[in-house]
């Protein structure tokens, strides 16, 4: 898991993408309803975000008891598609969600490009896809260790 800054800055980030796009988002260790795969009443395909991040690495960029940490890690958006409803929207909606940590300000937490991994089987049943976007970033920590 990554510091508490990082999550903090992540999940403002893709909770406003989401709230844009209209997707519920299931957030780690919270409890989440997961949606049937289409609407009933209209038999629209209904999309939603699953998120993970992952602390990779966190040292020292200077000697010494009192100086910066950088962490480097992971953001992982799993935006989760009903089988057989086609890609192009959760294409549209994936690229939607990484500009959400595009062109960003110089700050503590820094977001360092987008991989877009390639579509796949979600679950056991079969009934959704995903399309999964990763995005690394570097966060330098200016704590004094206690």
């Amino acid at each position: 898991m990554s510091s508490p800054d990082v999550w903090t800055d992540a999940r403002a980030r893709i909770k406003a993408a989401a709230d844009a796009l209209g997707l519920p988002v299931a957030w780690p260790n919270e409890a989440f309803p997961e949606p049937q795969p289409y609407d009933p009443a209209s038999g629209a395909p209904l999309h939603w975000i699953a998120v993970e991040i992952s602390g990779d690495l966190s040292e020292p960029l200077e000697i010494g008891r009192e100086g910066v940490w950088e962490e480097t890690g992971m953001v992982h958006l799993h935006l989760m598609i009903p089988t057989g409803s086609g890609l192009a929207a959760g294409l549209a909606q994936r690229k939607a969600l990484a500009n959400a940590f595009r062109g960003l300000l110089p700050a503590p937490v820094m977001y360092r490009g987008a991989i877009f991994d390639p579509s796949g089987p979600a679950d056991e049943d079969g009934n959704w896809a995903r399309l999964s976007l990763r995005v690394p970033y570097s966060y330098q920590d200016f704590t004094i260790p206690a």
